[in-house]
């Protein structure tokens, strides 16, 4: 059988073929623009997938290297803060050096007096130095305004339903760093339970109130919280915690003090009819509230306890004891509590503040950053590791030196080699660590440099065989436009010639 191959079919296949051509050529200007051999999905789909699973590795590595690079920064304003620090150390314990000896007198001793509260005021200047605008030494607490923590639940609570900072709230009170407490009077359903609210971290206890449908509550200062329902309702005694701080006071104050224990208070609502008294030296270095809880009533040498030493904020609490029949109990870091008769009640509590040298905002929360998968460096130093004392000692020795007091010079003596070692540890402790992030910064370079090969390998178009198609796809394409041409130039006249 003879099939006729008309004109027509004779322009389809050129026009086709022209197409396909055309088509092919512009996906090689594509690639020889971009460079590139997988420009699209459909260009190599299983490639494309590991393109994208690369590229996802680059942009952790560039965020990890964004870690390791600000921790430097901030360990080395550490690092050279802690140094100057260091230095003053260094001039003040020349000048001890010096009114300590027989040569010495009132004037002199005097004059060095008035000399060092210049050098005392830039120690506090580099204690409350920040990086940008956030403080170095107060550990997690960098903030410069005034700020909300999340609130927390304590571990015993019955209600599993959430609590959350209400929208709106900001801390309007003067003090730098305020506890709030929320307490269940009476257990129930959002609308029904009872509660009570203290701002001073469980002291001293508001008046009953209902907690609306709504959920929503207010504890004071600004700050409101929201409660959604859960599964199970509140209970009698469940407790929410939240924190509020002014970080943008100064962490460090310019007078430091002696370690101090405020008296005892008691509960607003206890039924314990004795008094009660507190003790001893308070040896932390950072202030802390101290709450004893009566777990079980009855007279001394009867009635149980428990201590919490942060207020009770996180709802941990110490092995029960009971209370001597002597009445003196140890709340912890050098405190002691002592109780004259009387009966406890369940639930009576007793708080003490106690206080380390000098005035400090901050925490001992360490500052970390992810500089790889789960792995995290600590990147700054708290300040009441590396300024414990310093403040103190400082003051003592101006007032030395303003009573004319040799013994009391030479007594700071030690203490002012001791801040210098101590200081020194941590200077090394930075040293350290910016090493371990140099480490990690060569690893993540490493990283980078692979994972952009093996990307370079699928990715990247092989440069010379892109041209060498191109030009025969141009050849291709010349030929079938002069097919074109041809086809349509012919005429009855060609058929009959």
């Amino acid at each position: 059988m003879i099939t006729r191959v008309s004109d027509q079919m004779k322009f389809d296949l050129l026009n086709n073929s022209i197409s396909n051509i055309q088509n092919d050529n512009n996906e090689l200007m594509i690639k020889l623009s971009s460079q590139k051999q997988v420009n699209k999905p459909s260009d190599d789909p299983i490639g494309m997938g590991k393109i994208l699973d690369y590229r996802s590795a680059l942009a952790q590595i560039s965020n990890y290297q964004k870690n390791v690079d600000s921790s430097k920064s901030w360990l080395s304003t550490t690092e050279a803060n802690l140094s100057s620090v260091n230095d003053i150390l260094s001039q003040v314990q020349q000048t001890v050096v010096a009114q300590a000896t027989g040569t010495a007198s009132a004037a002199t001793r005097q004059i060095a007096a008035d000399s060092l509260q210049p050098l005392i005021d830039q120690v506090l200047s580099l204690a409350n130095a920040k990086f940008g605008n956030s403080y170095i030494f107060t550990g997690t607490k960098t903030a410069t305004e005034a700020q909300i923590d999340t609130p927390t639940a304590a571990s015993g609570n019955a209600f599993d339903g959430t609590v959350s900072v209400g929208a709106g709230s900001a801390y309007t009170g003067a003090s730098n760093d305020k506890t709030f407490m929320t307490k269940i009077t009476q257990g129930g359903a959002l609308g029904a339970a009872k509660y009570e609210v203290s701002s001073d971290g469980g002291t001293t206890w508001g008046t009953e109130q209902t907690i609306p449908a709504g959920g929503n509550i207010t504890v004071g200062d600004g700050i409101t919280l929201t409660f959604t329902a859960g599964t199970t309702d509140f209970a009698v005694n469940d407790v929410f915690t939240v924190e509020a701080t002014r970080s943008d006071v100064d962490p460090f104050s310019a007078t430091a003090s002696a370690p101090r224990i405020d008296t005892p208070v008691t509960g607003s609502e206890n039924t314990y009819t004795g008094t009660v008294s507190a003790a001893g030296t308070y040896t932390a270095l950072t202030n802390k509230t101290y709450v004893a809880k009566i777990i079980a009533g009855g007279a001394l040498g009867t009635a149980t306890y428990e201590v919490s030493s942060d207020g009770g904020r996180s709802g941990t609490w110490g092995a029960p004891q009971t209370i001597p029949a002597g009445g003196t109990i140890a709340m912890g870091d050098g405190i002691t509590m002592t109780f004259t008769a009387g009966t406890f009640a369940a639930n009576d509590v007793f708080t003490v503040n106690g206080y380390a040298p000098g005035y400090y905002n901050g925490n001992n929360q360490e500052l970390a950053s992810e500089v790889g998968k789960d792995v995290t460096i600590n990147h700054s130093i708290t300040g009441s590791e590396a300024f414990t004392g310093i403040f103190e000692t400082l003051n003592n020795l101006k007032t030395a030196l303003s009573n004319n007091d040799v013994t009391g010079i030479t007594n700071q003596l030690a203490p002012i080699t001791a801040a210098q070692n101590q200081l020194n540890r941590y200077i090394g402790q930075c040293g350290t660590r910016t090493n371990s992030l140099d480490t990690a910064s060569s690893t993540l370079t490493d990283m980078d440099t692979r994972i952009t090969g093996l990307t370079s390998n699928i990715e990247d178009a092989d440069m010379a065989k892109l041209i060498t198609e191109y030009q025969t796809k141009q050849l291709a394409l010349q030929a079938s436009y002069q097919m074109a041409a041809n086809l349509t130039s012919n005429s009855i006249l060609n058929f009959i010639r």
